[in-house]
């Protein structure tokens, strides 16, 4: 377990083991993607990337 920890943040066994507490190394495990976080249903809405999704006009505020 130690191991695959230290593989994920890409450190050394012994930086996890003597430096990180152990809520850390949870909280810094949750952060990381993991492999299987891909999802096959994409929102294509969602994607930030694409400039498309930004040219709605009525999400705009009106200003008075």
């Amino acid at each position: 377990m130690i191991l695959g920890w230290a593989k994920n943040l890409n450190t050394t066994p012994d930086y996890i083991l003597y430096d990180i507490s152990y809520e850390n190394v949870i909280i810094y495990t949750r952060a990381t993607p993991q492999y299987d976080d891909e999802k096959d249903t994409w929102d294509e809405k969602l994607d930030a990337n694409n400039p498309d999704n930004f040219n709605n006009d009525s999400d705009e505020e009106e200003f008075i």
